[in-house]
């Protein structure tokens, strides 16, 4: 019906003989409380076929089935065991091997909510709309944690300094400090497509009046990582009112790096507005 959406329900739900089978084959396995769960005894049978063929020269040119007869034999203790190695192979409690024995297969014992728990054949007992809504909402706070997580990182390419003559380019890259207590830049600088070892190069943002250095605790980077530069919140907050900065690259030492300075506008990290509602207390703009 146009205009109509379907729903989940459990009404009439059950799952008897060998559905049990299938159902321990799930990696969730929901079922309402209120769904009956039956298990029984192995009904064992084998098949008896007559047929008549007729040959010619040696080849079979015809086969007639006459009869074919399925008789009941008892079930061996060796399906059990392969029973009991299924059910323990998908994660379900052995305890469940002496509930198929409390009835013959023309019964069914069905499994009160304690045997579901206990037997771990069910991993939750909530309804079908309650599993849904459950999923629905796990859902929307994954694609908002990404969505969220997505503004927490912005980045740029920044053409600055010279190495052996060739033109450095730079990967900076803005990302709130997981600590909360600001911003966390990373510098990448490249040659062409190759990395440029970092451990002689200092980089230095300057926001406003402010210099940010990389490597300011005076410790040794390896040679092929980011230089990584930490902002305070008060200093990363002033972008909001300069869009503006100063990158700066060059050499901490002897270095066949040449040192330059370059203004970049903010305009060039597409969600930096989104990190700066984020770290300077806009959150209600980025709900928004």
């Amino acid at each position: 019906m146009k205009g109509r959406r379907g729903f989940a329900n459990n009404a009439g739900a059950f799952c008897n003989s060998a559905c049990v089978f299938a159902l321990a084959g799930g990696v969730a396995r929901h079922v309402f409380w209120v769904s009956p769960v039956g298990v029984h005894q192995f009904a064992s049978s084998r098949t008896l076929t007559r047929w008549r063929q007729t040959t010619l020269n040696g080849r079979v040119i015809r086969r007639e089935i006459l009869s074919v007869n399925r008789i009941k034999v008892k079930t061996t203790p060796a399906q059990y065991d392969q029973a009991a190695r299924y059910f323990a192979e998908m994660g379900i409690d052995p305890r469940i091997n002496g509930l198929l024995q409390l009835a013959d297969n023309k019964n069914i014992h069905v499994m009160n909510h304690s045997e579901l728990l206990e037997t771990k054949i069910i991993t939750d007992d909530q309804d079908a709309r309650g599993q849904v809504l459950k999923l629905q909402t796990a859902l929307n706070a994954q694609k908002m944690s990404e969505r969220i997580a997505a503004f927490t990182v912005t980045a740029a390419d920044v053409p600055a300094g010279l190495y052996q003559g060739k033109a450095i380019i730079s990967h900076v890259n803005f990302r709130q400090d997981p600590k909360g207590t600001g911003v966390v830049v990373s510098v990448t600088p490249t040659i062409g497509t190759l990395p440029l070892p970092t451990a002689d190069l200092l980089a230095i943002i300057q926001i406003g009046n402010r210099f940010e250095l990389s490597d300011r605790s005076g410790g040794s980077v390896q040679p092929d990582s980011e230089l990584t530069i930490a902002i305070a919140p008060v200093t990363f907050c002033v972008l909001e009112h300069s869009r503006s900065l100063n990158f700066t690259i060059g050499p901490k030492r002897r270095s066949p790096v040449t040192s330059e300075t370059v203004w970049v506008s903010t305009g060039r990290f597409r969600d930096l507005d989104l990190l700066l509602g984020k770290v300077c207390g806009r959150q209600g703009n980025l709900a928004d």
